[in-house]
């Protein structure tokens, strides 16, 4: 059992907490550092803060998962995210870059990246929100399912296209200053 009321900070060649059998872990806040994969289960909700940065990041969460004001999200590959909501990106201040994006919520998914989206995997989810700096697209083999609207706004949109993809979407909205292109399979 771990237990933190404020900032859990870590710092290693990777992370691995909250995915053995009967543990219970919750934090304050998460930071983390690392070279390699920085994966968190936690069994409350989860608070980004100060920085996360690693190669590949999982959270899972039995409750929301946000960031807070001036954190940073540095990750060189997948980011994914598991939980009742996502909220990530909209704090005053921060910075969130993700090499690529996937999303398990039974309600909101919302990211803010300050910098291009690649949607990877999948992102399944009640609504969906993707706001970016750059484009948005998706990955060969990435499933999207979201039951009630999508919104998007980029530089560009093209969703859809990659081989071996399936999207699915409740309603369709984007804003985009280049093109914005949907393929869906509904």
């Amino acid at each position: 059992s771990v237990s933190v009321t404020n900032n859990a900070s870590f710092t290693g060649s990777s992370l691995n907490l909250g995915f053995a059998t009967g543990d219970n872990v919750q934090l304050g806040s998460f930071s983390a550092n690392t070279t390699g994969a920085a994966d968190l289960s936690e069994d409350s909700s989860t608070l980004i803060t100060n920085t996360v940065q690693a190669n590949s990041l999982r959270i899972v969460s039995t409750g929301s998962i946000t960031n807070a004001a001036n954190s940073t999200v540095s990750v060189t590959n997948n980011a994914s995210f598991t939980g009742t909501s996502l909220n990530l990106g909209f704090a005053n201040g921060d910075n969130v870059q993700l090499g690529s994006f996937s999303a398990n919520t039974t309600s909101a998914a919302e990211l803010s990246e300050d910098g291009s989206t690649l949607i990877a995997n999948t992102v399944q989810s009640d609504s969906l929100r993707i706001v970016s700096t750059g484009s948005i697209t998706n990955a060969a083999n990435s499933t999207v399912s979201v039951t009630n609207n999508a919104s998007f706004t980029g530089s560009s949109l093209n969703l859809g296209f990659a081989n071996g993809d399936n999207v699915q979407l409740g309603s369709f909205s984007a804003n985009a200053t280049g093109a914005a292109e949907l393929s869906e399979d509904s």
